[in-house]
């Protein structure tokens, strides 16, 4: 892991906007959750709108089939870089986030669901992961009312060769 001081400008959001879930309920069959409203905003454009608040700078959005429709339906965010990124076959998370690196190695990548609307304080999981030494830190919010999960990875993906 890198020794050096974090800018959340160098910062680099993956967003995992998956796909739809046929069989849950008629809205998810039609619509990814990453653009079910809330407040009359998709989902994934109110994660956005927080991360930006925050001082993240770019952010690459995964997505199985629906980057476009994704990209369309996102348009107020202008203080980021935005990247939408469709795979043509399935890679699973692994491979997303893989692609969404780039080829980048030794930056700290923040991921993310799509479906969370009100991410944490950023600065608070930099400090943490900074003063673990950690190559990776997860974060975990369990509701004892919702059953759901919502997982933040913060890894340093580095060149193993």
């Amino acid at each position: 892991m890198p020794n050096h001081s974090i800018k959340k400008r160098n910062i680099k959001a993956i967003i995992l906007a998956g796909s739809r879930d046929f069989g849950r309920c008629p809205l998810a069959s039609h619509l990814p959750t990453a653009l079910w409203p809330i407040a009359g905003k998709p989902a994934l454009e109110q994660l956005l709108r927080h991360l930006s608040r925050q001082g993240v700078k770019q952010a690459t959005i995964c997505s199985n089939g629906d980057a476009s429709l994704l990209q369309n339906s996102v348009s107020c965010v202008n203080s980021m870089q935005l990247k939408f990124l469709d795979e043509p076959l399935p890679v699973g998370t692994a491979g997303c986030i893989r692609d969404a690196a780039d080829g980048d190695t030794n930056e700290l990548f923040l991921i993310l669901p799509a479906g969370l609307i009100s991410p944490p304080n950023i600065d608070m999981l930099i400090q943490a992961h900074l003063a673990g030494n950690s190559d990776l830190t997860i974060m975990l919010k369990a509701d004892s009312e919702i059953t759901s999960q919502y997982s933040i990875y913060i890894p340093y993906l580095t060149n193993p060769y």
